[in-house]
């Protein structure tokens, strides 16, 4: 039987702060977006997406 898992992704804010910090130096603006995987159980297969 084939079982999925959908979790949330979340960033720290550390994570945040370095992107921003290395973002800042390279006078880019970034853009954050939360999003969900879903991971396939007994397999290694994983799909992304975002939640827009």
């Amino acid at each position: 039987m084939v079982s999925i898992v959908s979790k949330e992704l979340h960033f720290d804010e550390e994570l945040k702060k370095k992107i921003e910090f290395i973002c800042d130096f390279c006078n880019t603006k970034p853009t954050i977006i939360n999003g969900y995987i879903k991971n396939i159980k007994r397999t290694n297969l994983v799909y992304t997406n975002d939640t827009q």
